[in-house]
């Protein structure tokens, strides 16, 4: 029998001296002496890693070979296949067959890499207690791994925003460093009821503000009638006060929301572009008048406009970077914030405020340096475009960026963790597991 000394030799082996060593099969520390983590071209590289050393633990998770993206975006998984990987991954750490062996998690060298990385990295973080520096730094040493992004929404190859993992966690360490969210607090049964719905599209994304799809009327090709009346009692439930409508308004019946009860406020704004400054002033002091209730907000998708206007509200009142808002809303709803507005939210995180008005100094255009190449018609700049390569413009039958047609039938797992962020033990007190 192998002594645990050899297998934490096996298990923490790096190749320094050969960077460019092929990555597949490689296995690199992480923050946990007990884990360690490996990327496999394949499935027979994994047997055969398997077969060479049968005293390491190799397990996966399914979760990231499951998300269904809106257009190109790749990530991050979505709370509450967060929630279900926390819990499967304790099952495994801490499960009684396994306390005296070293495992590692592994995960495939493809699109999948970067939400597979996020996940062990969230469970350190919100579950272990490590800091986003410590639970991040050993994956800075993968090769590729750190230049791998989260790509928005849209269907652009281009990406001038770098939304990265420790973006990400640092985003929902700040939101549950305020109490938004626990881990064994968050109900997914409550999300899966709420979210891609026949009726309904929403998500209470922070607990002052529901972000939902437009509703309507009349079907249309892309989804069923989600008339207003249907939001109503559920607005009710979720303490919703004040309902504002962002984009145009001719799909439903707009008396329904103030006949109920509902402030309404109109704020509308062209389809895949930023607000402008006073819209922002307008939407902050909708939030501000409507105190302790809820704000439900929705454009077309209930992703672009809607994510935009919200991260304002946690960048200027609870502190957010803008790529830890962008970040924390992706988690929350998928596709959150597209294409030119991720750039409008860094300069609303560098704006100075006149009450809720924004403001920012407006850099004066830089001289063109030796030997830059003019060339005739507009340069392709996702700040300069209104909307990305094949975004759907609004119009009749408009959307932000429509969805796959199978993301309308997201597999939301269900079921609740039972513990909060430091303490996980009673997710796996009752695993039945059965592991060799």
């Amino acid at each position: 029998m192998p002594n645990e000394r050899d297998q934490d030799d096996k298990a923490s082996r790096l190749c320094d001296d050969e960077a460019s060593a092929p990555l597949s099969g490689r296995i690199f520390p992480t923050c946990h002496s007990r884990v360690s983590y490996c990327a496999f071209s394949d499935e027979g590289a994994i047997r055969k890693a398997i077969e060479k050393d049968p005293e390491l633990f190799y397990f996966s998770s399914a979760i990231p070979e499951n998300y269904i993206p809106f257009c190109l975006d790749n990530g991050p998984i979505h709370m509450p296949h967060l929630v279900r990987f926390c819990h499967e991954f304790a099952s495994r750490l801490h499960h009684k067959n396994l306390q005296t062996r070293k495992l590692v998690f592994y995960s495939y060298e493809d699109n999948h890499m970067i939400n597979s990385v996020f996940l062990f990295t969230s469970y350190m973080v919100l579950v272990e207690g490590y800091s986003v520096r410590d639970a991040w730094a050993p994956f800075e040493s993968i090769p590729g791994l750190p230049s791998l992004l989260f790509h928005d929404a849209t269907n652009t190859r281009h990406q001038t925003f770098r939304l990265t993992i420790p973006d990400v966690l640092n985003g929902l360490v700040k939101a549950f460093d305020l109490a938004w969210y626990t881990l064994g607090g968050f109900d997914v049964d409550v999300y899966d009821a709420l979210y891609e719905k026949e009726t309904h599209d929403m998500c209470l994304v922070t607990p002052r503000f529901v972000a939902f799809a437009t509703p309507k009327d009349q079907p249309d090709e892309y989804s069923f009638a989600r008339r207003p009346k249907d939001h109503v009692d559920i607005f009710r439930a979720l303490q919703v006060t004040d309902v504002v409508r962002l984009s145009e308004g001719w799909r439903y019946d707009e008396a329904v929301f103030p006949d109920n009860g509902f402030g309404y406020h109109v704020l509308e704004f062209e389809d895949c572009t930023c607000p402008s400054p006073k819209v922002v002033q307008e939407f902050l002091d909708v939030v501000d008048r409507a105190g302790s209730g809820v704000v439900a907000v929705h454009c077309l998708a209930g992703i672009g406009r809607t994510g935009t206007l919200i991260a304002c509200h946690m960048i200027k009142n609870d502190g957010f970077t803008a790529a830890e808002a962008i970040g924390f809303l992706r988690v929350m709803r998928p596709g959150s914030v597209i294409a030119q507005q991720q750039h409008f939210l860094e300069k609303i995180e560098k704006a100075t405020w006149r009450g809720n008005l924004p403001e920012w100094h407006v850099e004066a255009p830089k001289p063109l340096v030796a030997n830059t190449v003019l060339t005739s018609g507009r340069s392709h700049s996702v700040l300069e475009d209104r909307c990305m390569e094949n975004l759907t413009v609004s119009d009749s039958k408009g959307v932000e960026c429509m969805p796959s047609a199978n993301s309308m039938a997201r597999d939301v797992e269900k079921g609740q963790a039972q513990r909060s962020r430091h303490s996980m033990f009673s997710l796996v007190e009752h695993d039945e597991c059965a592991v060799g």
